[in-house]
């Protein structure tokens, strides 16, 4: 029936283990509805949920929450909560997060906003908040949704469905034990532990220490290759993209991006745009393409080629060959014995030291 119930002083518990179907109970407004009935509840700070799929909410305070059986959703709210599934495939949820969260399913940890002090136990998926969340999934197939803010979710193994929601988001696969693909443009990811995984709402994405393939969208994307021997394509917008550590080859694509070789003998093309192209260490092959390009080798015997467009070209250290290409370049060998080409157009070039 429509129970009033009141817990009065101290720490109660209200408990719908014996209800027939699942129950939608929420301390922080006294409403619970589902069940057997429409309930009003005052005065408690514990929560036991139904053998079926439950929403149970808490309040600012110290709550604890047990879901039962059933696939449940819980939300402990603000405060010091114990936030317990049980079984069924079970969701904890921060979308009323005051800040960011930081979830790890693998490792049942909770910090950030509402999560500071948590204790969580038996969940498969993630909400997160309208703030900066840092996501992390385990061995289950798990689904993580990111919401508002610029989130980094990882879903470690087995088949997950990962939502970055509105922001600037970043899938991770900074943990996979061996190569994989991510395809922004297909929202899909492939290999070792990206198996399976269902992507959307991704404005980046983080490969792991192997030979990865890292594709970008439309937009602006971010993409990290980690270690090993990456690919890495930003297509059109402006695209911030880092190698690692391994020869990776990086290529812009459309627009005006950044790419960083880090270390490694790495090849990069800019392509259309004004890019900045940094091969960092190791003998690097850098192409500007056309646009008025930045380009730097820095350490390592590098290959510079400025391309169409007014170009800025630094060698730095060891011995380069740089081919300023067509427009009014200015060039910079830096140290080391350097071959230096002008080609057409009006250029300033400085040999710097060494022969």
């Amino acid at each position: 029936g429509a129970d009033t119930l009141d817990g009065g002083i101290g720490f109660d518990t209200l408990s719908y283990a014996a209800a027939t179907s699942g129950v939608n109970a929420d301390i922080s407004s006294g409403v619970v509805s589902g069940g057997e009935g429409a309930d009003s509840i005052a005065n408690f700070e514990a929560l036991i949920g139904s053998a079926y799929a439950d929403v149970l909410t808490g309040d600012s305070g110290a709550n604890s929450i047990l879901g039962g059986a059933g696939n449940d959703t819980i939300k402990g709210g603000a405060g010091a909560d114990t936030l317990d599934g049980e079984g069924g495939a079970n969701t904890l949820s921060y979308v009323d997060s005051n800040a960011g969260v930081s979830i790890d399913l693998s490792l049942n940890s909770a910090s950030g906003g509402h999560a500071t002090g948590d204790v969580i136990s038996n969940f498969a998926h993630v909400i997160g908040s309208a703030h900066n969340d840092f996501l992390i999934g385990n061995a289950s197939a798990n689904h993580l949704e990111g919401r508002a803010g610029n989130d980094t979710l990882r879903g470690g193994a087995g088949a997950d469905t990962l939502e970055g929601g509105d922001g600037i988001d970043v899938v991770s696969y900074s943990d996979a034990t061996g190569s994989v693909q991510v395809d922004l443009v297909a929202s899909t990811a492939q290999g070792d532990i990206a198996d399976g995984d269902v992507l959307s709402g991704f404005e980046g994405a983080i490969g792991s220490d192997y030979d990865d393939t890292l594709i970008g969208a439309s937009g602006s994307n971010f993409l990290s290759g980690g270690g090993g021997a990456d690919s890495i394509t930003g297509n059109e917008g402006a695209d911030t993209l880092f190698g690692g550590s391994g020869e990776d080859m990086l290529n812009g694509g459309a627009d005006n991006d950044s790419l960083s070789g880090d270390d490694g003998a790495d090849t990069l093309f800019g392509e259309l745009g004004a890019d900045t192209l940094n091969g960092g260490g190791g003998a690097d092959n850098i192409n500007g393409g056309d646009g008025d390009d930045m380009l730097a080798g820095a350490d390592g015997d590098d290959v510079l080629d400025g391309g169409d467009g007014a170009d800025n070209i630094d060698g730095g250290g060891d011995n380069d060959l740089i081919n300023a290409g067509s427009g009014n370049d200015y060039v910079s060998g830096g140290a080391g014995n350097d071959d230096i080409r002008g080609d057409a157009g009006i250029d300033t070039i400085s040999g710097g030291a060494g022969d």
